[in-house]
């Protein structure tokens, strides 16, 4: 298991899972790529000074039109505790902005692709 407290090292810190067919690479900032067989799902760029790519989930304050990410990117915002845990099937982020914590676990299932 590795835990980051910090969503921006100067190189991403990354995780890959696989089933076997779909296989996913994530950084400790939230940002990476996924491809099915020999399919791309999201693009993988050659590129250590970003990490924007990927699929992301936003939340948004309705009373003041504030938003982000519940990873560090892309919206580039952690302004409270953030925390990643790399575990070897699965990994979760922890992210708490105002008064909100979002805790986000992403693991992928061997049956189903």
């Amino acid at each position: 298991m590795r835990i980051f407290d910090t969503p921006a090292s100067r190189v991403p810190e990354v995780h890959l899972l696989s089933n076997g067919r779909y296989h996913l690479a994530i950084s400790n900032g939230g940002g990476g790529y996924s491809r099915w067989r020999d399919l791309a799902v999201t693009r993988w760029r050659e590129d250590a000074t970003r990490d924007c790519w990927g699929n992301f989930i936003f939340v948004r304050e309705v009373a003041t039109g504030e938003f982000w990410s519940v990873t560090y990117q892309p919206a580039l915002r952690s302004t409270g505790q953030y925390q990643v845990i790399f575990a070897g099937a699965s990994a979760e982020y922890r992210h708490r902005h105002c008064d909100l914590e979002v805790r986000t676990e992403i693991c992928l299932s061997l049956e189903d692709d």
